[in-house]
């Protein structure tokens, strides 16, 4: 509802049995009167007690559910269809993947072009699941390891993606404004338009010989190059760079530009490519050619 929007009163109301919608009724600066929001996750309102997703097809019928048990509280208008999307949440997961947090570590330098936020944490939230988030304050996207996550419901290997959309991502990059334009076609764009900007589909390279190919076409001199890699070490080692803040910038810009892990310098599996696929929901391996 925004920043000029007042919280007046909230409860919940039960969709289904075990399991409610959030309803809150505020004041916001300008509307004739006040204005009712409705959250829910449709994934726990078909499987209350797991971790798996609502298809997309489902949302919308789901969201109208919850509104009927809504109408006792809040007026609705005639036209649901016509009801404003002021967020919508889009997860994939993928399967088999060898190490979801090498390979997120290895995603994290990439550059994202206008994302403020670009960062990889063991998430508390999500017990302590490695994480990474990219995104700016109209959205964000997340990967994270699912089994760290939740252990006893989901199997090693399994990586989630999800997309946070606000209502400006929702209609800009997915044309959906109203309920009524919430389809599966159009949430599939969103998240493929969200997926190839996040760049978490992105090939990245492990092994060390791979990272020394790939600075060899940067034009670096020797010393640049192993001054770069000493870098990386401080980083893998976790101790501190020492260096100017000028030099500190470019290092930090280049790896982004060559996406370089440093988890990459102690791996021994050299010339292997992998990359998280979007439409098999699985993890593509390639080894490099001598």
């Amino acid at each position: 509802m925004g920043k000029a929007a007042e919280l007046r009163y909230s409860t919940s109301v039960e969709v289904r049995p075990g399991v409610r919608a959030f309803v809150g009724v505020s004041d916001v600066a300008g509307a004739p009167c006040p204005v009712a929001k409705i959250e829910l996750n449709p994934a726990r309102v078909l499987d209350p007690d797991g971790c798996s997703l609502a298809p997309a097809a489902a949302v919308a019928g789901v969201v109208r559910e919850a509104l009927s048990q809504a109408g006792c509280l809040v007026r609705l208008p005639e036209d649901l269809e016509s009801l404003r999307v002021k967020r919508l949440d889009v997860a994939r997961d993928f399967e088999g993947i060898s190490s979801p947090p090498e390979l997120l570590r290895a995603l994290a330098p990439l550059h994202r072009p206008w994302a403020r936020r670009n960062l990889i944490h063991a998430d508390p939230s999500r017990n302590g699941a490695q994480t990474l988030m990219v995104g700016s304050a109209a959205g964000v996207m997340r990967a994270y390891d699912k089994h760290a996550e939740s252990p006893e419901k989901v199997p090693e290997g399994v990586l989630r993606f999800e997309v946070e959309a606000r209502d400006r991502w929702a209609e800009r990059y997915g044309g959906m404004r109203r309920l009524g334009d919430v389809t599966e076609a159009n949430v599939l764009v969103l998240a493929r338009n969200r997926w190839e900007w996040s760049q978490m589909g992105a090939e990245v390279v492990k092994g060390p010989e791979a990272v020394r190919a790939k600075l060899a076409r940067t034009g670096l001199s020797g010393a640049q190059q192993r001054a770069f890699i000493g870098y990386l070490w401080e980083q893998a080692c976790g101790g501190t760079f020492d260096g100017s803040s000028h030099t500190l910038v470019k290092y930090r810009g280049l790896q982004r530009e060559l996406g370089i892990a440093p988890a990459e310098l102690f791996s021994s599996s050299e010339g292997v490519v992998v990359r998280l696929d979007f439409d098999s929901g699985r993890e593509v391996v390639r080894v490099q050619a001598a």
